[in-house]
């Protein structure tokens, strides 16, 4: 933490910069957020609650209130972007809290660097009300792209700030004179420094695709126990590793050990054509 920035402060700003590497890296618009500061006015109706347990302190520990209209948001730019074109409820949802979880990852792992011992995300759900204890508040300004600031909300237990406060003081790390701890590499965000290593603990959805088809729900239907189903590429055409949906990289289908795998004859560009590739210097291992 910085010189005088409380637990709150710093919890909350940390939280953020992981939410805006998680929006940009599931391929929606570039993310920026900025802490608002404590706060003691409620949120406003139709805020969407999620609540943390965390392995640090007993019982639940972090609260975060989106407003319906960000999450929405959030998760249909972000399926926009892939190409998912009018999605559903359900399928919006499912990916805002997909983000939602890689975010509290990102914390989890600037937790463990403060604390010098692991901390991970225990059990999480959605709340149908707003949180019934009184923990301290902040709020985090969301702009995606270059649309409006949006209020997000931070709700942190007592316990996780004073083990976080008393972390700091037993292992406070030196710092620079733009707050970064010396030693830790930094990179620019949100009109700041921070560090890396926050971000590089983030999960991503990572397949391997052989091809794809298309059937009619009367075709679907039909389908029965030993039907072929034959995909739009030949067989001895190279596959493709996705990472969170896009393809970054081909190479042939091999078995590993018993499990199929890929090897890596070509790195893609944002915007390649199936035909595409930038072929590595180095044989794949």
């Amino acid at each position: 933490m910085r010189v005088n920035q409380t637990p709150l402060e710093w919890i909350s700003e940390e939280w953020a910069k992981s939410l805006a590497f998680a929006i940009t890296a599931f391929g929606g618009p570039q993310a920026v957020t900025e802490f608002n500061g404590e706060t003691t006015s409620p949120a406003p109706e139709g805020t969407v609650w999620w609540q943390q347990e965390v392995s640090l302190v007993a019982g639940p520990a972090i609260w975060i209130g989106f407003p319906e209209a960000i999450w929405k948001e959030t998760g249909i730019r972000c399926l926009e972007s892939l190409g998912v074109t009018d999605p559903g409820e359900t399928e919006i949802r499912e990916t805002s809290r997909e983000i939602l979880a890689q975010s509290l990852g990102g914390l989890m792992s600037c937790l463990t660097e403060l604390c010098n011992t692991e901390v991970v995300c225990l059990e999480g759900h959605f709340l149908s009300e707003p949180p019934e204890i009184s923990p301290e508040a902040a709020s985090v300004a969301l702009r995606l792209g270059d649309g409006p600031p949006m209020e997000i909300y931070v709700y942190v237990s007592a316990g996780l700030l004073e083990a976080c406060q008393k972390a700091a003081d037993e292992n406070a790390h030196p710092l620079s004179s733009d707050g970064t701890p010396d030693g830790f590499p930094a990179t620019a965000g949100n009109g700041e420094k921070g560090r890396v290593s926050s971000v590089f603990y983030l999960n991503m959805p990572v397949s391997i695709s052989f091809g794809q088809v298309y059937l009619t729900l009367e075709e679907t239907l039909a389908l029965t126990r030993g039907c072929i189903i034959p995909l739009n590429r030949a067989a001895s055409a190279p596959g493709e590793l996705k990472v969170n949906r896009r393809t970054v990289a081909r190479g042939p289908i091999v078995e590993s050990d018993g499990y199929y795998g890929i090897t890596i004859d070509a790195l893609c560009v944002r915007g390649d054509t199936a035909a595409k590739g930038r072929p590595l210097s180095r044989p794949a291992v």
